[in-house]
């Protein structure tokens, strides 16, 4: 790289070049495979250049609240002006201007949302406070809930009173009604379809057992009728 050149590594492993005159590197080809001297080993470098606007590489759970939360700090949350969407947001909630609120999502009276991604076709129930939280589509949060630094997976379900903090949710997990939890990922449990796994496997035993059987009364009713025809023409 020349001294002209000045490039920066930022953080998230993007390398940003601040130079119009850098290009971008070709990919390589089969050619270049084949080529003298060429090994197996390669280095790939994505270039994003600054004047394209902000980048970051998310590939964990921190880098997408952290994506998340830069957003919020430029939105500017204003109340849906389509009447259908209108009509889902309580008057008495509160919502603050740093939020982000998803198409056909209710929010009932006497709720908190601060500094939170809502997304599409959830549920807030009456009187439940969300604090710096991200929500996937289709989330339902019941009456009195408290939310803190979460992120809820698609189809996620909290129960009345139930209070989360900084908890990650799988997709359809649900949290039972009262229940606190500070600080977990929260999957769904994998012991329900290894007993179903296993009831599909003893029912599938028990038709071949029944098949089994069948076959072998098929096998001796017929040999029953022909030894009575076989006596029948001795007679």
């Amino acid at each position: 790289m020349s001294k002209g050149t000045s490039a920066s590594i930022e953080s998230y492993g993007t390398l940003v070049s601040r130079e119009p005159s850098v290009s971008m590197p070709p990919s390589p080809t089969e050619g270049d495979e084949n080529s003298e001297g060429s090994n197996s080993f390669r280095v790939g470098v994505i270039i994003h250049r600054a004047s394209a606007g902000f980048a970051i590489r998310v590939n964990t759970i921190p880098n997408f609240l952290e994506i998340n939360r830069r957003f919020l700090s430029q939105a500017s949350y204003t109340l849906p002006t389509e009447p259908k969407d209108r009509s889902l947001i309580d008057q008495k909630a509160q919502i603050s201007t740093d939020t982000i609120i998803g198409g056909s999502t209710q929010v009932s009276e006497r709720t908190t949302i601060k500094k939170s991604i809502i997304g599409r076709h959830c549920v807030i129930g009456k009187m439940t406070k969300i604090v710096g939280c991200v929500l996937l589509d289709h989330c339902v949060i019941e009456d009195g809930a408290k939310l803190d630094g979460c992120i809820l997976g698609k189809n996620t379900k909290v129960g009345a009173k139930a209070e989360l903090s900084r908890c990650v949710t799988q997709g359809g997990y649900e949290v039972a009604a009262g229940e606190t939890v500070k600080g977990e990922k929260l999957d769904v449990s994998d012991w329900t379809a290894a007993v179903d796994e296993e009831e599909d496997e003893e029912e599938e035993e028990e038709e071949e057992e029944e098949e089994k059987n069948r076959k072998k009364k098929e096998r001796k009713g017929g040999a029953d009728n022909e030894d009575e025809s076989e006596e029948t023409s001795d007679a």
